[in-house]
């Protein structure tokens, strides 16, 4: 132990030399960039995308670029003068070097021809210097055993995407490439078999209306406790991996892994959950039990049960899982129990877990779909519609509402005691599944059928027809 703290020391100290020497930078590309900034008026629209004064190595340089920067966002001009003039208030004139620096750099520029070119090369370095330190951190975590190891490779994963993405920008294209990819899809998706373009869930009206989850869409699926919205998160899981062989993962922050696939037993050999915990099945159940062990087992399904998982550690899991394993779709289970490092504030931890994972949703081209608790409001509403779960009681935060590219509640009346509707249809064992908001596609209600003991959702294969159903029901004609 005392050989290896001895090392660390000594490493550090190697590379605290090398580092005051050595570390990636191009001053004169620098100088380029903030004399292109301080002389010409369209160079900060170029580069503001690219650059921020992090980037700069020289302390002095990320002061004159914080004064461009505040200069341009408030919306003044952008010289020589006002430059001076903003480092004055700012304090910091001095510490550049006066106003002979500003001066200086305004005469290196010949021409801003190249000004992207040279942003980028600013930002490479800095990229290169933060991995170093990076590194060396790294190094000294690793030798602490004191630390647990899992902590400090999902601080690496953290650290490495955050350098990976630091200014990393989409250019404009040309609508050329755009058109041409649009089409191809609209090609594709003729082909697709009962017009599903996307993940299928399963339920053959859901995805009708739905056309299957879409890539880079952010789901929610809403509910109260014990409406069946993590049944219906597992059922949409088993079907894609275990039925249609797409890769899917499964993040359940509430339940762990085994519990998770009790409940799949459950619900793939139509035994009662009671009875598979208190080990009372009987041997045609057992029959079943085994059937659904042998379809599971070697099938593309990955479930990941770490309680208390930040978003980012997520995101990092995510990635890994799309880059190692080409997982398909995600479900995660649920929404509100991703933590943020740092905020305890639910608003705002809520807030930061939607957008976290409509952007990840995104990066990684794969819909995800995020269970998610409803506020009590519906509780004090009272008869069939009023009951219905509307987009204000998502709970936590408007976030979720704005972020999701799609928002699915779950409705069983017959928790609240009604079995009937207006018109004496029987409610018992049905399901809702309301369309609150889709970006593109229709609203409405798909009805599906509850096997509560198994934990089961089915297509509807009554007679009974819901008097708003997806057929004839438009988000317009809702009661919220």
């Amino acid at each position: 132990r005392n050989i290896s703290t001895r090392f660390v020391l000594i490493l550090r100290a190697i590379n605290k030399r090398k580092m005051k020497k050595e570390l990636p930078q191009d001053i004169e590309a620098e100088e380029v960039v903030l004399g292109a900034l301080i002389i010409e008026k369209e160079a900060y629209d170029r580069v503001s995308n690219i650059l921020t004064e992090e980037c700069f190595y020289l302390s002095k340089h990320r002061l004159i670029y914080r004064a461009i920067d505040s200069l341009a966002r408030e919306g003044k001009a952008v010289d020589s003068i006002t430059i001076k003039d903003e480092l004055a208030s700012q304090g910091t004139l001095e510490s550049v070097g006066g106003v002979f620096a500003i001066l200086e750099l305004s005469s290196k520029v010949a021409s801003s021809v190249h000004l992207e070119s040279h942003a980028r090369i600013i930002v490479g370095h800095y990229k290169r210097r933060e991995t170093i330190k990076f590194a060396m951190n790294l190094c000294s975590l690793a030798y602490d055993e004191t630390n647990n190891i899992g902590d400090t490779i999902d601080l690496a994963e953290n650290s490495l995407s955050r350098i990976s993405s630091v200014n990393t920008v989409k250019d404009f294209l040309q609508i050329n490439p755009i058109v041409e990819e649009a089409y191809r899809e609209v090609d594709e998706a003729k082909g697709c078999a009962g017009g599903i373009s996307g993940i299928p869930s399963g339920f053959g009206k859901i995805d009708e209306m739905m056309s299957g989850f879409q890539d880079s869409d952010f789901v929610i699926i809403g509910g109260r406790p014990s409406m069946g919205k993590t049944a219906l998160g597992l059922n949409i899981a088993s079907h894609t991996s275990i039925i249609d062989d797409i890769p899917t993962a499964v993040f359940s922050l509430e339940m762990s892994a085994t519990q998770l696939m009790k409940r799949m037993f459950a619900s793939f050999a139509s035994v009662d959950l009671s009875r598979i915990i208190n080990g009372s099945i009987n041997e045609s159940e057992q029959k079943r039990i085994d059937q659904a062990v042998n379809t599971f087992m070697d099938k593309p399904l990955y479930i990941d049960d770490t309680p208390s998982m930040s978003v980012f550690e997520l995101r990092n899991k995510a990635r890994r899982m799309v880059r190692e394993n080409d997982v398909k779709l995600i479900v995660v289970d649920y929404v509100q129990l991703l933590t943020v490092p740092g905020v305890s504030e639910d608003r705002q931890r809520i807030s930061i877990v939607s957008n976290n994972l409509k952007s990840l949703a995104k990066e990684i081209n794969i819909p995800i779909i995020g269970l998610a608790q409803l506020n009590r409001d519906t509780e004090d509403r009272g008869g069939v519609a009023d009951k219905r779960p509307r987009l204000s009681d998502l709970k936590g935060s408007g976030s979720l509402e704005q972020d999701a590219d799609a928002v699915l509640f779950i409705h069983r009346p017959e928790y609240y005691g009604i079995t009937a509707d207006e018109q004496g249809n029987d409610l018992r064992g049905v399901a809702e599944v309301i369309v609150s908001k889709q970006r593109n596609g229709s609203t409405g209600i798909v009805k599906l059928e509850y096997e509560g003991k198994y934990t089961q959702f089915k297509d509807y294969d009554r007679g009974y027809r819901p008097p708003h159903t997806v057929d004839s029901y438009s988000f317009n004609d809702m009661p919220f």
